[in-house]
């Protein structure tokens, strides 16, 4: 059907929601999305940030002036999607521990590609040879197929399209956390 943003509306909210599906996220690594929602709120003078004590990013717009006294709308999302964390290689074997709400049965043979906390650059791709489940409820993963390089920190996701949009399709690997971000 027809679509209440003009074209050029449209044309700027499908830019600005394929960067942040392209933008690597994982628990403890949302900076890269962050970054992007944070770019898109500073170019527009009406919206005003804020971070509150928790870290969380706040933004909120006054409005157009017409209506007093209507209720307020909110809109809430996460940055982050489940993910690794590379722990490291000893004896030749490298390992991750999975964060997220993922089956152990769904792990191994899944392919993972991990990325620079610092500059968000794809660093090194692994498989899941196999996961463990932790007393904390992560999954502990031994890694094969190890490629690239990787320091203790780097995080990870799914190596699947990171993100895209064709027509009016999404694809990503994140696109249940993140698309509720580029909706707000």
């Amino acid at each position: 059907g027809p679509s209440v943003l003009s074209l050029d509306d449209a044309e700027l909210l499908m830019g600005h929601t394929e960067r942040l599906l392209s933008a690597p996220t994982a628990p403890y690594a949302e900076d890269a999305a962050l970054g992007i929602v944070e770019a898109f709120a500073a170019a527009r003078p009406s919206l005003a940030r804020r971070r509150d004590r928790h870290g969380n990013l706040l933004l909120t717009w006054p409005g157009n002036g017409r209506a007093s006294g209507t209720p307020q709308l909110a809109f809430s999302a996460h940055l982050d999607h489940p993910g690794f964390h590379y722990l490291g290689s000893r004896l030749g074997k490298h390992r991750a521990r999975f964060h997220g709400g993922v089956p152990q049965a769904y792990m191994a043979g899944g392919e993972v590609r991990f990325f620079d906390p610092k500059t968000f650059a794809a660093c090194a791709t692994a498989r899941v040879r196999r996961a463990e489940k932790q007393l904390d409820g992560t999954l502990l993963c031994d890694l094969s197929r190890f490629r690239g390089r990787a320091r203790r920190g780097m995080f990870g996701s799914w190596d699947i399209t990171p993100g895209r949009i064709t027509g009016r399709r999404f694809h990503g690997r994140v696109c249940d956390d993140l698309l509720p971000a580029a909706a707000s």
